[in-house]
Formats: C-alpha cells, sequence, structure tokens
C-alpha cells in the first residue's frame, strides 16, 4: 500500500500520519523512512499493532536495554529512545546493526522477537524499500 501526497507544496511524511493511523490495519509491518521519527507517532502504530522499521537517524540518543549479538558483522540489542514527554514519549525497540564492507547500517523495528523478524531480514527488507525510492528518483529525473 503506497499512500499519495496531497496536490500543495506543503505536502510532506509527516502530515500524512493520521492518515497512516486511519488506513494501515493491524498486523502490518511498515517500511518506513527516517523521516517518519516522531516516537509519538511509532507509539500510536505499535499501540494499534502496526509495527515498523526504519533506519536510525545519526547522533540519536539511545539507551541499550540488552545486547543480544555482537559479532564482526552484527550487532543487535534491545533499546529505550525518547525522553517521557508527550513529543517523545519512551519506546523500546529493537536496534539492529549490520557491516556492509567498512560501514555499518543501522535499523530500528517494532517486532521485538527475532524468530519473527530476523536481523537480516530486517536490513533485506529495508534495503528492498530503497530500491522503491531509487525507482521513485529515476522516473521523477526521466519525467
Amino acid at each position: 500500500m503506497i499512500f499519495g501526497f496531497g496536490k500543495t507544496k506543503q505536502a510532506s511524511d509527516v502530515k500524512i500520519e493520521e492518515n497512516i493511523l486511519q488506513l494501515v490495519p493491524a498486523n502490518t509491518l511498515l517500511l518506513l523512512d527516517r523521516g517518519f521519527d516522531h516516537f509519538s507517532f511509532w507509539l500510536r502504530l505499535i499501540e494499534r499493532d502496526i509495527h515498523l522499521v526504519t533506519r536510525l537517524k545519526k547522533g540519536a540518543a539511545i539507551q541499550v536495554q540488552q545486547v543480544f549479538t555482537k559479532s564482526y558483522d552484527l550487532k543487535y540489542s534491545l533499546v529505550r529512545l525518547g525522553s517521557g514527554t508527550a513529543k517523545t514519549p519512551f519506546i523500546t525497540l529493537r536496534l539492529i546493526e549490520i557491516r556492509s564492507g567498512k560501514a555499518w547500517h543501522s535499523y530500528l523495528t517494532s517486532v521485538l522477537d527475532p524468530h519473527v523478524l530476523p536481523p537480516y531480514v530486517v536490513a533485506d527488507l529495508y534495503r528492498r524499500r530503497w530500491r522503491i525510492e531509487e525507482a521513485f528518483n529515476t522516473v521523477k529525473r526521466l519525467l
């Protein structure tokens, strides 16, 4: 399911959060752009049994609660983000960090059970989401 933007220049990711909350059914996994980084929105999704995968913004303040794996090419932990305010409530997520060459890529998911959504599947799903972004960029450039 892809959500379209309005026809105005003021349309943005954050302005469609309410539409997402109304339209997406429970038991859905959303692959979110880093622009969807409002913890209160994430919490509302999780409360509706809608889960997410997204990238971790650089400089995000996280509190590691439990480390599950720490190896040469994979680290994953249970983390807490937020400050406890209404705008940035505390939220518990799984942080997955995967080495690709010399670079590390960090992902967050609200699916806490690694048997339901294993770490490398999280990375693969996000990589596929990024391919959609590349396709949109190609279409925009050619039109």
